[in-house]
């Protein structure tokens, strides 16, 4: 697999976009390794990492829902891809408050 280095030009917007859409502040960080569907499948990238949405200040619970719903489905290779599926399960916990 070619691996080129993560596109960061829309990292902010990104940012900005999902704080706007969930009225909290979030922003990404990274990590190396990452369990995907499960706690047994681990991977590493070291060169380009895992992004996640992390809420900076605290939230209104629904980070604590989503860590349950996907527990090892957090860490994405875009920041793209991360904030679609963070939107996408934050739409469904804010719609069933």
């Amino acid at each position: 697999m070619n691996k080129k280095p993560r596109d960061t030009a829309n990292k902010g917007m990104i940012e900005l976009t999902v704080s706007k859409i969930t009225g909290r502040h979030y922003s990404f960080a990274i990590a190396s390794t990452r369990c995907w569907n499960s706690i047994d499948n681990i991977e590493a990238d070291s060169a380009i990492g895992f992004c996640q949405l992390m809420p900076e200040n605290g939230d209104n619970g629904f980070f604590d829902w989503y860590l349950s719903e996907r527990p090892f489905n957090q860490f994405f290779r875009s920041y793209e891809d991360c904030a679609i599926y963070f939107l996408y399960f934050w739409t469904k916990w804010s719609s069933s408050r």
